[in-house]
């Protein structure tokens, strides 16, 4: 492992050969007025030193759901509001025109919710909607 010395400007125009060094196993030391400011060490040495786990994927957004319930009851709510506007509309226009023999309910998923709970959701929505099938 060698160690490379270069200076702040040198080391802004040559970044590509910098990652290319540290890569190869190399440390580079940056010198900014002839004082060493920063040091870049192949990842592999940074692990061992730090004592850290090599990250795998990027880290993302968590979402609080702390309260569960009632966000579900709130998503519940707002879908039966929906619903049911969705199914007076409809019987309006089936007695308009000629009855309809079901009335057919399309439940899209609500946004940040799990698959699975959204089945759940829907299911418990129909069960109390008469004559209607998802």
């Amino acid at each position: 492992m060698t160690t490379v010395k270069m200076s702040s400007d040198e080391a802004r125009s040559k970044w590509r050969e910098i990652l290319d060094a540290a890569v190869a196993g190399n440390q580079i030391v940056i010198e900014r007025y002839g004082k060493p400011v920063a040091v870049i060490v192949p990842h592999s040495q940074y692990v061992q030193s730090s004592g850290q786990v090599e990250t795998v994927r990027e880290e993302t957004t968590v979402y609080q759901t702390g309260n569960w319930e009632a966000i579900k009851a709130e998503l519940i709510n707002e879908i039966k509001t929906e619903l049911l506007q969705a199914l007076e509309l409809q019987e309006a226009l089936s007695q308009a025109e000629q009855p309809a023999p079901k009335k057919a309910v399309n439940i899209s998923t609500p946004r940040l919710v799990h698959p699975e709970q959204a089945a759940d959701f829907k299911k418990e929505i129909v069960a109390e909607l008469p004559d209607a099938e998802v």
